[in-house]
């Protein structure tokens, strides 16, 4: 075996101890988390839970700035606007990763090549709700009047990840809706409470304390399970009659590429640390939302093999990239 020269054994030293250093400072400040959506949307709410509970780990703050819009783009593209040093952070659900790189054709950024992944959070699915004093009492009445009535029903959309959530729903359960775009989730989430829409995809924890009000009816969920620990009785969407539906999200954290690897392997410590405090907890248990257990190199696979799957759906759906 050739042996490396020593100067090249010292390249590589001065290389790695720049990503070194920078850990073992690291955080000498605060870090702020882009969250590419409103206020009150998931990953919104999941990015102040680990930031409320990452303080005692790493002893800095961390700060949550919503930037909305784009589907996602303007704030990854923030992302990517500030230094590959780990103190800003993509905290978001799959949709600007996943969900943007299959359905938009021209995108700013290459979200696996731009981006590198530090942790997934957790998973889990949402639930189809429609006002309170909508006359549809199940997503069987909603879709028999849906197939009769083509542009009639309307449904609220303010991400890509609902866009396609939509998009799935209405090639596979064979109903024609009007979809009505709103930048950000609250938005849409008013726009219902208001009977401005007749259908939405919310996320449990924002979709709870108004179905609990009785503001909302809940027709279904969009797993292939049921949400036991939040509302036993509501069936799948699968239950409900559209087989084979199924739509599931995840949240997690990105730094831009090029930020040193004991960083980034710093940073994701403490935000599963974060993730295990009582915030964290709360917001898992809310969002019926299990947590993904992986490492980063789990979570790297994980990300493609999500690329992969809604691919292949997107293709089936027939849905074609804007």
């Amino acid at each position: 075996m050739m042996k490396r020269p020593f100067a090249s054994w010292l390249g590589i030293a001065a290389l790695a101890v720049p990503g070194l250093l920078a850990a073992q400072t690291f955080p000498a400040k605060p870090l702020t988390f882009v969250v590419p959506f409103g206020p009150a949307a998931g990953g919104d709410m999941i990015a102040r839970s680990i930031a409320q509970g990452m303080h005692k780990h790493i002893g800095q703050q961390a700060f949550v700035e919503n930037k909305a819009g784009g589907n996602a783009v303007i704030g990854s593209q923030a992302v990517l606007n500030a230094p590959a040093d780990g103190y800003t952070v993509l905290i978001s659900s799959n949709s600007p990763v996943i969900f943007n790189k299959l359905l938009f054709k021209a995108m700013p950024y290459d979200s696996i090549k731009d981006f590198i992944p530090v942790a997934g959070f957790c998973s889990g699915s949402v639930v189809l709700t429609v006002n309170s004093k909508s006359s549809f009492r199940s997503l069987a009445e909603l879709i028999d009047y849906g197939r009769k009535n083509p542009g009639k029903l309307t449904v609220g959309s303010s991400s890509s990840a609902t866009q396609l959530a939509t998009a799935m729903f209405q090639q596979m359960a064979g109903v024609k809706m009007l979809e009505v775009p709103y930048k950000a989730f609250a938005q849409s989430l008013n726009a219902q409470l208001g009977g401005e829409v007749d259908l939405l995809f919310p996320p449990p924890d924002l979709a709870a304390p108004h179905i609990r009000s009785g503001s909302l009816r809940p027709l279904a969920v969009t797993g292939s399970t049921r949400m036991t620990g939040l509302w036993p009785e509501v069936p799948t969407v699968q239950e409900a009659g559209v087989k084979g539906y199924e739509f599931t999200f995840w949240y997690g954290a990105w730094v831009k590429s090029g930020t040193p690897m004991p960083v980034v392997e710093k940073l994701r410590e403490a935000m599963l640390h974060a993730l295990n405090e009582p915030e964290g907890q709360k917001f898992l248990t809310t969002n019926a939302c299990e947590p993904m257990r992986m490492t980063r190199a789990e979570f790297s696979q994980f990300q493609q093999r999500e690329l992969d799957k809604w691919g292949k759906v997107i293709r089936e759906a027939g849905i074609q990239p804007q």
